[in-house]
């Protein structure tokens, strides 16, 4: 009898033991994890650094490159697109793409999204994966047909449009640079662009532009009476709003005067006129070769923390090193150089070198 007892009791507590972890797979098939993931930052802080993967900062010598624009740093107010979110030495980062990531404490979150995650639970994960990959494919071979249709389209269209333009319409504008302190991104129809449905490029939303930046053009057209600009990504920029900073028939018209000049004049005086062409450079940009320089009044005074140089919401009264600037003319005040970069502002030739020539 003792012996059954005990064959009784082992056989229970067995019975128990094994139940115990297929109760816990159940409750655990039936948990689903919420989390959410940032997809947007604005900088906080004046001046915030651009970090390596390994935590490191972009350095002067190294610096932060996108398109024409290089820099160490970055400023207040600026909006990035986050593509994920590390963690770098115990501190969290979001890389924003081209090798560069922004600390967590230098901006705040604009935008998340919610992501849900599946039970760790080896059979849930496995169907999961199983639709994941079933949907996965399906939604590959259709989104090729409807990208394929799209591309067809557009063909066709991009064609119809390039048909109903006529020959005497045709530009040789090849890029233009912001003559204002912002100007509007507009449509083909002449609406401007919202910021509800802000112009996007490459990660950056905007409702405008900024001054002394440059846009290659594609095609200009007039929509309303007005001339405007094709910078590509369905925007364009009001031709009254920027100037032409490079063309096609500016290059041909030069090529054919020097050969007009060398046809009726001695080869001395065509190769004086050459040289003095070459010579007669104008600074297009300018790099601050200094930890910090001031900007400058038209009358030579310098810009004070009263009244400091004011651009987009940021302001102060000395550029930093390594920073470029677009320059708009030359300038001589109280028999020394100056570049005016807009804005009213102006740097001083001894304070910075020259980046571009035109």
């Amino acid at each position: 009898m003792k012996l059954t007892k005990k064959i009784a009791l082992v056989s229970a507590s067995l019975a128990l033991g094994m139940a115990a972890p297929a109760v816990l797979v159940a409750e655990n098939a039936s948990v689903t994890l919420a989390a959410t993931q940032a997809t947007a930052v604005t900088v906080t802080k004046k001046t915030a650094p651009y970090y390596h993967k390994d935590g490191s900062k972009f350095t002067k010598a190294k610096p932060y490159k996108y398109g024409k624009y290089s820099s160490a740093t970055t400023g207040k107010g600026a909006n990035y697109k986050v593509i994920k979110t590390v963690t770098i030495k115990g501190a969290k980062y979001y890389y924003i793409g081209n090798d560069a990531y922004l600390k967590g404490s230098d901006v705040k979150v604009t935008a998340s999204k919610t992501v849900k995650a599946a039970s760790s639970s080896k059979k849930t994960s496995t169907k999961t994966a199983a639709k994941k990959t079933t949907s996965t494919k399906t939604s590959a071979k259709s989104s090729s047909k409807k990208t394929a249709a799209k591309k067809t389209s557009t063909k066709k269209a991009a064609t119809a449009k390039k048909a109903a333009v006529p020959a005497g319409t045709a530009t040789n504008v090849t890029s233009v640079t912001v003559t204002k302190k912002t100007t509007p991104f507009y449509h083909a129809d002449g609406s401007k662009f919202t910021k509800t449905n802000p112009y996007k490029y490459a990660g950056w939303t905007s409702t405008v532009a900024y001054k002394n930046i440059t846009f290659k053009v594609s095609k200009e057209l007039t929509v309303k009476g007005a001339k405007y600009y094709y910078i590509g990504n369905n925007a364009y920029l009001k031709a009254s709003d920027v100037k032409v900073a490079s063309t096609k028939k500016a290059a041909a018209k030069k090529t054919t005067s020097t050969k007009k000049t060398s046809t009726k004049s001695s080869s001395k005086t065509s190769s004086k006129k050459t040289s003095t062409k070459k010579a007669a450079k104008t600074v297009a940009a300018v790099k601050v070769a200094k930890k910090t320089v001031p900007y400058y009044h038209k009358d030579g005074s310098k810009f004070t923390k009263a009244k400091p140089y004011k651009y987009n919401g940021w302001s102060s009264t000395v550029a930093y090193k390594n920073v470029s600037y677009n320059v708009v003319k030359t300038v001589t005040i109280k028999g020394a150089k100056y570049y005016y970069i807009g804005n009213a502002a102006y740097l001083k030739a001894s304070d910075v070198t020259v980046t571009k020539t035109k």
